[in-house]
C-alpha cells in the first residue's frame, strides 16, 4: 500500500494505492492519525486501490465521522470496482 499526500490552496489530496486491507490497516491509521493534525479539507482517492476489504471501509469511515466531527470535510473518491462494491454493499455510496 502507497499512500500520497498533496498539499495546496487550503486542501490536502491523499491518494491511496495498492493493497488496503487488513494487513496494511495498521499503516493507514498511523497515516490518517497524521492528517488529523492538518486541519484542511481532505479528498481521498481509492481509484488505484487494488484491494480493499471491509477493515479499509471502517477505517474510512470511522476517519470520515472524526473529522466531520471537527468541522472538517472528507470528500472519497473511489472509480474503482474493487472499492465502489464495498460501499454499495452497506449503504455508503460515493
Amino acid at each position: 500500500m502507497d499512500i500520497r499526500t498533496i498539499k495546496g490552496n487550503g486542501k490536502l489530496a491523499v491518494k491511496i494505492s495498492g493493497e488496503f486491507t487488513i494487513s496494511h490497516i495498521l499503516k493507514a491509521k498511523e497515516k490518517f492519525m497524521d492528517l488529523i493534525k492538518e486541519n484542511l479539507i481532505l479528498k481521498i482517492d481509492l481509484s488505484d486501490v487494488a484491494e480493499f476489504d471491509s477493515s479499509a471501509l471502517q477505517l474510512l469511515y470511522a476517519f470520515s465521522i472524526y473529522m466531520k466531527n471537527r468541522g472538517i470535510n472528507v470528500e472519497i473518491v473511489a472509480n474503482n470496482s474493487k472499492t465502489d462494491l464495498f460501499f454499495k454493499t452497506y449503504g455508503m455510496e460515493i
